[in-house]
This record gives structure tokens, sequence and C-alpha cells, in this order.
């Protein structure tokens, strides 16, 4: 239980400094990259609440 718990913690990390980058940048090929991380911290967050649950 408790590596999902530190999972789910990284996923947020990943994604919510996707977003906060994704915010700042102006470069359109900073931002894609920026998207992708964003999507992959989200990915990484669902899988392990889904863990959790399931």
């Amino acid at each position: 239980m408790i590596i999902y718990i530190i999972g789910l913690i990284i996923g947020l990390l990943i994604a919510g400094f996707g977003i906060y980058y994704l915010a700042k940048e102006k470069d359109a090929q900073s931002k894609n990259i920026y998207r992708v991380t964003t999507v992959i911290g989200i990915i990484i967050a669902v899988f392990f609440v889904m863990r959790m649950f399931l």
C-alpha cells in the first residue's frame, strides 16, 4: 500500500511540474515536451490509484 501511495505522489508531482512549466513556456516545441510530461504524470497517477482500489 505504501508503494502505491509513493507512486501516486510521484505521478502527481510529475504532472504538476509539467503543468507549471507548460504555463511558463512560450516555445511551441518546449510546450509539446511539457504536455507529454504532464500526460505521463497523469497516467502514472491514475495507474497507482487504480492499483490501490482494485
